[in-house]
């Protein structure tokens, strides 16, 4: 009897463990392959820009050059501005915040996020350089919506309601 339970336990263990390593490989294998097509997705990265203006092969190559020369310096530029506005947050949290240092601090911040904006349109053109005019157009459009809300008209402003004339009535008659 207690030989026939040891042999079922032993079985049940190895059952039990042969069931737990084939999950364990089948989701290995399969997070291996996702891994390996999000590789492949990297490598032939095409994002939203790319399918709006319809690049072709020679033009997300040009871009894809244009970023890489790009891309370190914006990075560097806005880790330095997250740092100017968390030093600005330390200086607010102070209980006599002083109002120089603010001001030189909102200062830094300006300049820096100028620098960002100067960088940004630079880059731009250089971008347009590599377009066909309906492409450049499209991108045209495309940053507009992005950049200046609600268009080149500017944003809509606040729902209010309708005005309707006044009834005159006994609170609104002109004497």
């Amino acid at each position: 009897m207690k030989k026939n339970l040891f042999i079922i336990g032993f079985i049940f263990s190895v059952t039990v463990n042969v069931v737990v390593l084939a999950s364990l490989g089948y989701f290995w294998y399969k997070g291996h392959k996702v891994r390996e097509i999000r590789r492949q997705e990297i490598t032939h990265f095409e994002g939203p820009l790319e399918r709006i203006l319809a690049l072709s092969p020679e033009q997300i190559e040009a871009r894809r050059a244009l970023r890489r020369d790009f891309d370190p310096i914006i990075a560097d530029l806005r880790v330095t501005i997250r740092l100017k506005r968390q030093e600005l947050m330390m200086l607010l949290k102070e209980p006599e915040p002083d109002t120089i240092q603010i001001n030189k601090k909102i200062a830094e911040i300006a300049s820096l996020q100028a620098e960002l904006e100067k960088l940004t349109i630079h880059h731009l053109i250089k971008m347009k350089r590599i377009l066909t005019p309906e492409q450049a157009e499209k991108i045209h459009s495309f940053i507009e919506k992005r950049v200046i809300p609600g268009g080149p008209e500017g944003p809509r402003p606040p729902h209010r309601p309708p005005r309707f004339p006044r009834k005159k009535g006994i609170f609104h008659e002109r004497r």
